[in-house]
């Protein structure tokens, strides 16, 4: 069954991944893109690169380059409905430009709220994984004001466990080993920087233990400053990060080429390059598509994971 990508913004470098991976015989031959046409003979030219590629185009009257946001949005959507119908394995979603889509009418702070609003997904959750790291997070993209209020039990313990089942089932990891990230400074310090340890990551650490026993080792809370380094060196297979950069500034420091951002939760695998639209190389053809290769790779590993009842 094939796979299906989506454009991003036509402004962005989405274009040049699918066409200098495509011209490099790297890109599978069961991919269907949904974008448009246009866009694609646009860049292709820019690029010195001809393409046959498997083009599926939004029903819309939509000129991508006047409605960038817009045109974004309906190459997702029209992805999404046909996920959603079962027509393809899993998607690889390329960069979007969150500014446009919201003036366009967009209403989700990213991809990951908008597939779990598209798929009914209450538990959704956002992993980086790379070849040294895998990075969940408890919160996605929220101010760091509100953080304080978002760090309870119930979210930490259903991140870990969504850490878990990634592992058993999309990576074949019968027993997992999981660090959870304190949310203050040294783990609060007893109290003296913060008590969210104390009350909320803490017990559901505890809580989980009990369930999983000796199946599961889960290690926390422990600071952040330290446990990416025992991560890289084999002592966990996933960290629990408490929100967005403190989990992400790592990752992609470390292996900010190869890593994917992953959707978990949702009813289907998708999948996507860690970085931005990077709107000063579009049509250069200077993009690295290192992170864009690995996507497809890991969708297709989890994809294939899932049917096979691999865990």
């Amino acid at each position: 069954m094939p796979f299906c990508i989506t454009m991003g913004d036509p402004r962005g470098v989405g274009p040049d991944l699918i066409l200098l991976t495509h011209s490099k015989n790297s890109l599978p031959a069961e991919a269907v893109i949904y974008g448009f046409k246009s866009v694609f003979e646009s860049r292709s030219k820019l690029l010195g690169l001809s393409f046959d590629l498997n083009i599926i185009e939004p029903k819309t009257d939509c000129a991508p380059f006047d409605a960038p946001g817009l045109a974004a949005f309906s190459c997702l959507e029209s992805a999404v409905n046909a996920m959603n119908s079962g027509l393809h394995d899993y998607m690889v979603t390329c960069p979007i430009n969150k500014e446009a889509m919201q003036k366009d009418g967009f209403e989700f702070p990213g991809h990951t709220e908008y597939l779990a609003a598209r798929t009914g997904t209450e538990n959704y959750h956002m992993m980086l994984a790379g070849d040294a790291l895998r990075v969940i997070l408890v919160t996605i993209h929220e101010p760091i004001s509100r953080l304080p209020s978002l760090i309870t039990e119930s979210r930490v313990k259903s991140t870990i466990e969504a850490a878990i089942q990634t592992c058993r089932i999309d990576y074949g990891i019968t027993s997992p080993k999981i660090a959870v990230c304190g949310f203050n400074p040294h783990c609060g310090e007893g109290g003296l920087f913060g008590d969210e340890e104390e009350y909320f990551i803490t017990p559901a650490i505890k809580l989980l233990r009990n369930r999983y026993a000796a199946d599961v080792l889960i290690d926390g809370p422990l600071s952040a400053d330290t446990i990416f380094w025992k991560a890289m060196n084999g002592d966990y297979d996933v960290i629990v990060a408490m929100y967005h950069d403190q989990g992400l500034a790592t990752v992609k420091t470390i292996d900010f080429h190869t890593t994917v951002n992953i959707t978990l939760g949702l009813p289907w695998v998708r999948t996507s390059p860690d970085h931005g639209t990077a709107f000063d190389i579009a049509g250069l053809g200077t993009v690295d598509t290192s992170s864009f290769l690995s996507a497809i790779k890991v969708g297709a590993q989890m994809s294939g994971n899932r049917k096979n009842g691999i865990h």
